[in-house]
């Protein structure tokens, strides 16, 4: 089911991802050649514990750490663990806060150091069909509408997207109605 937010659910929901923002910004900076993807980790929770904000990442679901870090082909979701990035690796970053309640959440992805053309345009493409969606959405407009466009900038990059997980509503909880799909069918869905 999907919730209606008012305008104060808004803004504590804009508190959180302002915090959300500051961690993706402290960690993109770190994240160098040799860097510990535990020392993001660490770096995320002294900032969610300094703002007095929660984790919504850790222990959800018995989840070890306060950021999925994934590196290169790995998908998303992934454990932070001894592991040192090294230049030319890609780095998605997940994590999330609660505030006065209201959960926030944001994945980013970039290179580490130098990175390779081919790194660079999956990057780009990927970014300019999130940009290209998110243009797409007002009152009424339908997710296949919004995912169909997705998928066609990744189809026509030779990419394709993947099906098996997909973005979602945010509020009250961290997972909530719509799940939004990075594909679809125009004028479909929701």
């Amino acid at each position: 089911m999907i919730t209606y937010k008012s305008n104060d659910d808004f803004m504590n929901m804009k508190k959180a991802g302002k915090i959300v923002s500051t961690i993706h910004s402290e960690l993109e900076n770190m994240s160098s050649p040799g860097t510990r993807i535990e020392e993001l980790d660490k770096k995320a929770e002294e900032i969610i514990t300094k703002s007095n904000s929660i984790s919504n990442f850790f222990n959800y679901r018995g989840f070890p750490s306060y950021i999925c870090a994934s590196v290169n082909d790995v998908v998303v979701h992934g454990i932070p663990k001894n592991f040192v990035i090294e230049e030319g690796d890609i780095l998605s970053i997940d994590v999330g806060c609660i505030v006065n309640g209201y959960h926030a959440d944001a994945a980013l992805t970039y290179g580490v150091g130098e990175i390779s053309d081919e790194d660079q345009k999956l990057i780009d493409v990927t970014k300019k069909a999130l940009y290209e969606g998110i243009k797409l959405v007002k009152d009424g407009q339908k997710l296949g509408t919004i995912g169909n466009k997705i998928e066609k900038i990744g189809n026509k990059n030779s990419y394709g997207v993947v099906r098996e997980y997909v973005g979602h509503g945010i509020g009250l909880s961290m997972h909530e109605d719509p799940q939004v799909p990075n594909y679809g069918i125009k004028n479909k869905g929701f």
